[in-house]
């Protein structure tokens, strides 16, 4: 028991750290690094302009009128940073969940540029924002916002729920393992919160193409930091629930050492008491066999003899 408790809370522990850390993601300059994505806005720029064209022509130069706006935007779970590295600057505004629009985006980015006071030349450039997105077909962005929108909520809202589970894993499998009568595996929760861990590295992806990341065409980003943590995160969670279990766990007192021998070379066959049945267990009682201090889960090793 004690072995199995030691595995599950350091698991439990190095996620809770990864996911806090993907949930802090831009929250301020210092932890820009922790973007889920980050959006070039030279070329967010270029191709919005390529696509309205034929109904609101503007050049590219009077979206970004002289460095008013950002090289990049570092879009995190708990904040947007603008980040300038051409003037070498880092301005982070936070906000959990960040699902804005590309509007809001622009906005808050030429208003944090002007230190808070509009300046004629930054309600130029806005002006010139608003009117290609409004422009734009509705295929490009307006069709595609919704779904930015609850699948970045709802990817937030997971890592949230993954990191109470995280907290409470430890707790969860100290009452499973203690009570050998309990039909709840001690590494359910771990399997539960890397199922949830996946899914919200998922939805991020998602959120991501169907926002303003997916309007650039530069290609793949290699800034995807607190994506590329939940993936790995939630396969190494997930692969350690489905394994652990396979190491057979001790009694609680040490009676009975954990079988590691061939099997065939002292049995005939063997048999699984799963927890949710425990039949074994429960035939063993009747005998007189008190089995109250075994694991959840025990595996007997059975050999059949014939006396005359």
């Amino acid at each position: 028991m004690a072995r199995s408790l030691v595995w599950i809370t350091g698991f439990s522990v190095v996620s809770f750290v990864a996911n806090l850390l993907v949930l802090l993601g831009c929250i301020s300059p210092s932890s820009k690094d922790l973007a889920l994505y980050r959006v070039d806005v030279a070329a967010l720029a270029a191709n919005i302009v390529k696509e309205t064209r034929n109904k609101a022509p503007h050049n590219v130069s009077e979206l970004l009128d002289s460095g008013l706006l950002p090289t990049f935007w570092y879009w995190g779970m708990s904040g947007i940073c603008d980040v300038d590295e051409v003037k070498g600057e880092t301005r982070c505004h936070g906000g959990f969940p960040s699902t804005k629009t590309l509007l809001a985006v622009v906005e808050d980015s030429l208003r944090r540029n002007d230190n808070g006071k509009p300046s004629a030349s930054s309600n130029k450039v806005l002006s010139v924002w608003k009117s290609v997105i409004d422009n734009l077909p509705d295929h490009v962005l307006a069709n595609k916002q919704t779904a930015f929108i609850w699948q970045g909520k709802a990817s937030a809202y997971l890592v949230t729920a993954a990191i109470i589970l995280d907290f409470a894993s430890p707790f969860l499998a100290w009452i499973a393992l203690k009570q050998s009568s309990s039909r709840i595996h001690p590494f359910t929760s771990s399997a539960v919160s890397g199922l949830i861990i996946l899914a919200a590295g998922s939805l991020a992806i998602f959120s991501m193409n169907n926002g303003p990341r997916g309007l650039t065409a530069t290609g793949p980003d290699t800034r995807l930091t607190a994506i590329i943590i939940l993936f790995v995160n939630g396969i190494c969670r997930s692969a350690f629930s489905t394994a652990a279990p396979k190491f057979k766990l001790r009694s609680r007192h040490g009676i009975f050492p954990e079988f590691t021998e061939p099997e065939w070379r002292y049995s005939d066959f063997t048999y699984l008491n799963r927890h949710s049945a425990h039949t074994m267990l429960a035939f063993l009682d009747q005998k007189g066999v008190d089995s109250r201090t075994w694991s959840v889960e025990t595996k007997f090793h059975l050999e059949v003899k014939t006396t005359p």
